[in-house]
């Protein structure tokens, strides 16, 4: 990973949530994947009524990784034929897990 890439990530984190910070991180079930998620060890319990206000009114979604996403993932990932072949759309499932798994079973080079 860019380590200039996880600085901005991290800086744009922090505006949403003090003291955040993004780690490589396989994910469970889905060993194979690595994504950039917030650290659960930089989440604070001591926020301040206006950490709460900005964590809650402006998420950082991308630095999670959805359970139904994953759930999804690690099925596409347990059943790889199913889309060898074929294109997708991951459209909000996610953090993207969805897509790099189905790229990883072979999606990809079929027909709309």
């Amino acid at each position: 990973m860019n380590d200039l890439y996880i600085d901005e990530l991290n800086l744009l984190l922090q505006q949403r949530v003090p003291g955040g910070r993004v780690i490589p991180q396989n994910l469970p079930g889905c060993e194979e994947i690595a994504l950039l998620l917030i650290d659960p060890k930089t989440i604070h319990s001591n926020y301040s009524a206006e950490d709460i206000t900005t964590i809650m009114h402006r998420p950082a979604y991308w630095a999670l990784c959805w359970s139904s996403g994953l759930a999804l993932a690690k099925f596409i990932l347990d059943h790889r034929t199913w889309l060898q072949g074929k294109r997708v759309v991951d459209f909000g499932s996610g953090s993207g897990v969805v897509a790099i798994a189905a790229a990883m079973a072979g999606a990809g080079q079929g027909r709309l």
